[in-house]
């Protein structure tokens, strides 16, 4: 305590000053990059459920004519979104019936056990999980 009590008034209100100041400053800091990185995963997720109900859309045609060539053309338009892994469809009996997969995606059956509607994340993806319905009936 003898490096504060050899100071002027002038010198430990200053220094009082700048340690209250910085403090403020770094707690305005990490308030504010935790509510920017919680609006940002909030609108991530937004995004994503968005497109899978498009996907989920334009594929209702594939899945009530059986037309699994369709339904991977209408998957394999997700390449043009970047951050777009892996999208498969299964029909009503939970198979697999389309799928889209680029060169970074692990194996789609790792996600398999992800059966209920929403959103999930692990260590290094974020995943959505959609029903795909048309005037109240399913068809995957």
């Amino acid at each position: 305590m003898s490096f504060f009590s050899n100071r002027s008034i002038r010198t430990k209100l200053t220094l009082v000053s700048v340690i209250a100041s910085a403090s403020a400053l770094l707690f305005g800091i990490t308030i504010t990059t935790f509510n920017d990185t919680k609006n940002h995963r909030e609108s991530f997720e937004k995004e994503a459920r968005l497109e899978t109900e498009l996907i989920g859309e334009y594929s209702v045609p594939s899945l009530l004519f059986d037309d699994a060539i369709g339904a991977n053309d209408i998957l394999y338009k997700l390449h043009k979104i970047p951050h777009v892994q892996l999208g498969v469809l299964y029909n009503t009996m939970g198979e697999t019936f389309a799928l889209y997969q680029d060169s970074t995606a692990l194996d789609p059956a790792s996600f398999k056990q992800y059966t209920q509607p929403g959103t999930y994340t692990t260590n290094k993806h974020f995943i959505v999980v959609e029903r795909i319905a048309y005037q109240g009936e399913y068809y995957g």
